[in-house]
């Protein structure tokens, strides 16, 4: 079990924004964190991201990427509205993650809510 620990920052989509972070488990490369995210929320090659889209009312979508080394980075995306469904911009999706690595200093990853979404990710051990 990860223990969270949390910071708020001003900033992002909201004006004050709660970080969860967790302070134990795998830490992989910033960067390569960074990759995998913006690969997600952006796609690549003309291949859509697992966070690209339409969200449908409460709708969580789910990414999980091998590191390698029985390590796996799970990502999801929430779109918290009950009643609408939302596209969430790429660009808003990899600025969140990246909120939340760079309030994370930790390098094990959080989550946070922010402007009616959902962001968590989370490096473990294990395959995807």
């Amino acid at each position: 079990m990860k223990i969270p620990t949390v910071l708020s920052l001003f900033g992002g989509i909201s004006s004050v924004s709660a970080y969860y972070c967790y302070n134990e488990g795998h830490r992989p490369a910033l960067n390569t964190m960074t990759f995998h995210f913006t690969r997600a929320c952006e796609g690549y090659s003309g291949i859509a991201g697992a966070f690209q889209g339409w969200f449908a009312p409460n709708q969580e979508k789910y990414a999980c990427v091998d590191l390698g080394s029985n390590v796996k980075l799970e990502m999801w995306v929430r779109n918290q509205n009950p009643t609408t469904g939302f596209d969430l911009g790429d660009t808003d999706c990899t600025k969140e993650f990246n909120n939340i690595m760079h309030a994370c200093f930790y390098g094990f990853g959080g989550h946070n809510d922010v402007a009616g979404w959902y962001f968590r990710i989370d490096p473990n051990e294990g395959t995807c």
